[in-house]
């Protein structure tokens, strides 16, 4: 069943083998560590109107224990929006780019000794509809 994959539990099994092929029994070291982004805006008025500003944060969780490295949080603009100058910030501090039509915000390594489901940095920023 070449190809064919199973999940067990919290792993996946991919079965990799042709049927007229040897066989061989191996194990690989899976990270124990996923990154989980949770995105939520807050309006400035009660709906979306012209010059209604958006603001936007992004909560950045680790799921497991471990260290993770080169973060990089990226996230487009919707369109018929303009971005807010120097509204790009890293847990309250300026940080990070806006190239025209997205941001980008580059983290430091994230280590995680116990489970927890805190957010370890927020990237907020705000947006205002044309």
């Amino acid at each position: 069943f070449y190809g064919e994959s199973k999940k067990l539990e919290d792993f996946y099994i991919v079965v990799a083998t042709k049927e007229d092929a040897k066989s061989d029994v191996c194990a690989y070291e899976v990270s124990h560590l996923a990154v989980e982004l949770e995105k939520t805006a807050t309006l400035s008025s009660d709906k979306v109107y012209s010059g209604t500003t958006i603001s936007y944060k992004i909560a950045v969780k680790i799921i497991g224990e471990g260290s993770v490295e080169n973060i990089v949080i990226n996230d487009s603009i919707p369109s018929g929006t303009t971005y807010i100058e120097d509204s790009l910030k890293l847990d309250g501090i300026t940080a990070g780019d806006f190239n025209g039509t997205a941001i980008s915000v580059a983290l430091d390594s994230i280590t995680q000794t116990t489970e927890s489901s805190d957010p370890k940095h927020h990237v907020t920023f705000d947006v205002r509809v044309q």
